[in-house]
């Protein structure tokens, strides 16, 4: 039997898209664009405890340069999405569906150019989650103006079990 964590027994899952930042100011504690979600099937049936999802890499780039901290956070059914600009105010429910989040700050950035990015690799964040999908949602920390509606790309990847 191979390891867990080998090819026979684990899926790889990655995220690459834009995200659909408004133009006007945000907020600390706002969302910025829609709820995302992550194509995850896990390759194993494990009963009623759920599949894991290993995150392992997540980099981040601002076309804008605005450099905000922020946090990804994952849950394992969707929750009640805010919207663009809106304040993320969980609920009791939403709130217990978080599984996981990974903070950026405003000094994990770095300027090339014009462009900031931030990569954070060997995360090893481990997530139980239900189904074949996880959900994440990008909450600002900051008070950024954006003006172009796509400044922001996230990109994940990580494995399931």
């Amino acid at each position: 039997m191979g390891h867990p964590f080998g090819p026979s027994y684990a899926n790889p899952f990655e995220l690459n898209t834009p995200i659909a930042n408004g133009t006007s100011a945000y907020t600390a504690g706002d969302a910025v664009g829609a709820l995302l979600t992550i194509d995850a099937p896990s390759p194993v049936s494990t009963g009623d405890a759920g599949p894991q999802a290993l995150v392992n890499s997540l980099v981040l780039i601002d076309t804008e340069n605005k450099k905000p901290a922020l946090d990804v956070l994952f849950f394992d059914q969707a929750p009640t999405d805010p919207g663009d600009n809106a304040a993320f105010a969980p609920s009791a429910a939403d709130a217990a569906k978080l599984v996981g989040m990974i903070s950026i700050a405003t000094t994990d950035w770095k300027t090339f150019g014009s462009r900031a990015f931030v990569s954070l690799g060997a995360l090893a964040k481990s997530m139980q989650y239900s189904g074949h999908t996880l959900y994440a949602l990008v909450v600002i920390q900051s008070t950024p103006t954006y003006s172009g509606s796509s400044a922001l790309r996230l990109k994940l990847s990580g494995i399931t079990t």
